[in-house]
């Protein structure tokens, strides 16, 4: 074997251990290919797929059979509706126990039920309850932010489109990487820096 064929030989093992460790680091360590999953719903839009837990990005996600982002509905407590968009949700940077349903359920002994996805309105909280009920609770209380309040359901496609709303997992942790944050943060950066050029440019 020449030597130029051994340099490139150690090169590619190099590139292909780097990948390896990489792979494994953001797996373990960040939790990417376990990102929380969505279906589809023909009455609310979409929804967290029931029965999920794991972690991401250092916190730990669990949904109910009910895809509900808390336990499993407890027949022998009182019970109060959580419903909203995000903002209760908590998404993945929120572990379990610090999401607010988390913490008023421990604090209160009353079961908090959160029953939320990103960018639900009150008409997508609505429909969730016309399809499974009110679960025996004795309050609901809605939390949606300022921009989601007077949102109204279109049905537009978007589990399995948008990237925030997954349907199944990447193959690859490099993959999800390299395609759910780098490239969209890259665009981002450059259309805010080519419109920031652009409007100074027409302001002088």
């Amino acid at each position: 074997m020449h030597h130029n064929e051994v340099k490139k030989y150690v090169f590619v093992v190099i590139i292909v251990g780097i990948a390896i460790v990489l792979e494994v680091y953001l797996r373990m360590v960040w939790g990417f290919c376990n990102a929380p999953l969505y279906r589809v719903s023909n009455k609310y839009e979409y929804i967290v797929l029931p029965s999920q837990d794991g972690m991401r990005f250092g916190s730990h996600y669990h949904y109910n059979s009910y895809s509900q982002r808390s336990e499993e509905p407890d027949t022998t407590r009182r019970k109060v509706l959580g419903l909203g968009d995000s903002v209760l949700n908590g998404g993945v940077i929120s572990d379990q126990d610090s999401i607010a349903t988390s913490i008023f359920s421990k604090k209160t002994g009353i079961q908090m039920l959160n029953i939320s996805a990103g960018s639900w309105g009150p008409d997508n909280c609505a429909a969730y309850l016309e399809e499974n009920g009110l679960f025996d609770a004795s309050l609901i209380y809605l939390l949606v932010s300022s921009h989601d309040a007077h949102d109204v359901m279109t049905h537009e496609p978007i589990v399995g489109v948008h990237k925030s709303y997954p349907d199944k997992q990447y193959p690859l942790a490099i993959a999800e990487l390299v395609d759910r944050y780098l490239i969209p943060k890259f665009l981002h950066t450059h259309t805010h820096t080519h419109t920031h050029t652009h409007t100074c440019g027409w302001r002088t």
